[in-house]
This record gives structure tokens, sequence and C-alpha cells, in this order.
């Protein structure tokens, strides 16, 4: 392939460092409006006081993962992973919050985008997987 050409195919496909700015700091809104919208209910949503609570979710789960496949009864794969789970209290909840706001934040000003990107992810996929019942399509998005 000749350089004109090659040119050519840059100038059509390439990606400007402007228009990745923009799209990382449109990503870092959609997910703190997500964090906000979610925030209102966190004690009934995401603590052992709610409607999910922690026992309920893992009644079967460790049955299911040493099968390696997931029971009917079990509200969780055995390969999703939550560190949401790792506590049910609301202090516990709203400190995941908080580290997921303060990351969003960094993503949004571009600091450390690549480590902030991957912790926004994981805590994302965290607070997903505590209640699968809240999920719907727009988290299939982010």
């Amino acid at each position: 392939m000749n350089q004109e050409k090659f040119s050519k195919l840059t100038n059509i496909f390439g990606l400007d460092l402007r228009s990745l700015a923009v799209f990382r700091i449109g990503l870092a809104l959609v997910v703190m409006a997500d964090l906000f919208s979610r925030f209102r209910g966190v004690s009934a949503h995401y603590t052992d006081q709610g409607v999910l609570p922690r026992e309920a979710l893992h009644s079967n789960l460790f049955a299911s993962f040493i099968a390696l496949q997931p029971e009917s009864n079990s509200l969780l794969h055995p390969w999703y992973w939550s560190l949401n789970l790792l506590n049910g209290g609301l202090w516990f909840q709203t400190f995941l919050f908080i580290i997921a706001f303060i990351l969003c934040l960094c993503l949004l000003v571009g600091y450390r985008t690549r480590l902030a990107v991957i912790a926004v992810w994981a805590l994302n996929i965290s607070l997903q997987n505590r209640n699968p019942a809240l999920i719907f399509a727009g988290d299939d998005v982010l």
C-alpha cells in the first residue's frame, strides 16, 4: 500500500486526541449520572437491610461454583464477582459509591485515565452484580 492511500485512510478512520477526550468526558458524565440515580436507593437496594440481602443472593452460590454451573435457584452466576458483596453495611456501600464517584472525577479531568477507566469499569460491574434485579438495558451499554 503506498503512502498516499495510507494517508487517506488515516484521515478518514483516524482518531484525534480531542475526540477521545470528548468520549472520555461523556463516559464519565454518564457513569456519574448512573451513580447519582443508584445512590438514592443505596440502603434499599445494596445493603443487607434492603430487598436482596447477601445471604439470599449467596444461597447456592458456593455449590454452583463447585459444580461450575449455575444452580436453577441461584441468582448469581458462579463467575460473577462483586466488591459490593464483601460487606452489607450502609457505610461500606456508601464508601464504594464515593470511591466510584472520585474515580469518575479522575476520568472526567483526565487524571491517570487508563487506571481510572479500569477502576470505574470494575466498580460498575461490581455494582451491577450486587443486585441483578436492578439491571436494565442501559447497563449493557455501560
